[in-house]
């Protein structure tokens, strides 16, 4: 995995290219010398009529590959016993590594032994290692950035990206002198994994007790001391004079930095949280294009985004000249400084 000239002047290129620098009892090997790679069922092999939504195993296709699992959904088709029986080539085993062919091509998820039996969906492809490595090790490395980087260069398609075979045959992995020192890693990288777990079903049981003493004080079920007297009913319009927008401006990966003028992405607002780190840098030649900075005491508003992300807010705490609006995101502006708090606008 040879870096450009111009990859190389890269701050993120040049701590890839250190991290790169393997111990010298360390080997580098291709996926295809050491795994077997499948792609799933093509055309007339599978049918949609044959799935079902009652029985069967699930299929895993590119929707239900995230980022290290998998996610089930009630849109996730079943494949009954009678074609498990008929194509069971298809089966996924306990240490196999699924990726989507295409759109978010980088995104892997190891097999674990509950999930054996599984089906691979056409849009998936199943990469199955020797018993000479770990596939736990395996897996980890598909999580890297320097191969999820990779794997996104190399992918083709123009309008999306769309893995092969061979595309995927050709990844190296670098790897210890023995398998026990891969066994090793995994589970250090397994504990942490389950470090996080831990840790985000306490927040999430948090963020539970938060939305219930939102749900009481935001409608004056609960009052704080000191005060009293009738809640009023009122409409946004009341309060906020103006929604501005953006515009759609095109980004320069190569540039980085907080004082470099860049556009806010749409992640960066979640649970009512402004992130200025969630941004793209703007193009030179967009630059004259954008007229609209964040501004402090605001609220900024995703107005094109998935179902359940739409409406999502985030508090402005302060006047951020290098950022600016997309045409995705509106910014409110108040009708005047002491008509509402924003921040209680925002948690509302």
């Amino acid at each position: 995995m040879e870096l450009t000239s111009r990859d190389a002047a890269h701050p993120l290129s040049q701590a890839a290219a250190a991290v790169n620098v393997l111990p010298p009892d360390w080997t580098e090997q291709a996926i295809g010398q050491f795994c077997t790679v499948k792609t799933g069922p093509f055309g007339t092999l599978l049918k949609a009529s044959e799935y079902s939504e009652i029985d069967g195993v699930p299929v895993i296709s590119v929707g239900e590959v995230r980022e290290g699992y998998f996610r089930l959904t009630e849109h996730t088709p079943l494949v009954p016993e009678n074609v498990q029986r008929r194509l069971p080539q298809y089966l996924l085993k306990a240490g196999d590594v699924v990726f989507g062919r295409k759109g978010a091509v980088d995104r892997s998820a190891l097999v674990r032994q509950p999930q054996a039996g599984w089906f691979l969906g056409s849009d998936g492809i199943a990469v199955r290692p020797s018993t000479e490595h770990c596939p736990e090790y395996v897996a980890a490395q598909f999580q890297s950035f320097r191969v999820r980087q990779w794997l996104a260069s190399n992918s083709t398609g123009t309008t999306m990206a769309s893995m092969n075979q061979g595309v995927l045959s050709r990844v190296a992995i670098p790897f210890p002198p023995t398998i026990e020192e891969e066994r090793s890693i995994a589970q250090v990288l397994n504990d942490a994994d389950a470090l996080i777990d831990s840790l985000e079903q306490l927040l999430t049981k948090k963020r539970q007790i938060k939305q219930g003493a939102m749900q009481e004080l935001l409608t004056g079920q609960r009052r704080l001391p000191g005060f009293a007297g009738q809640w009023s009913d009122g409409v946004l319009g009341e309060v906020v004079a103006e929604l501005v927008a953006g515009v759609s401006v095109n980004s320069d990966p190569m540039k980085g930095g907080t004082d470099v003028p860049s556009v806010v992405k749409t992640s960066a607002m979640k649970s009512g949280v402004f992130d200025p780190s969630e941004c793209k840098p703007i193009i030179q030649t967009d630059l004259v294009r954008v007229t609209t900075p964040l501004r402090k005491d605001t609220l900024l508003i995703s107005r094109m985004n998935t179902p359940d992300l739409v409406g999502e807010v985030g508090y402005v705490d302060r006047n951020y000249d290098e950022l600016y609006l997309p045409d995705r995101i509106w910014m409110t502006r108040v009708r005047s400084p002491d008509c509402v708090c924003v921040r209680w606008l925002g948690y509302l």
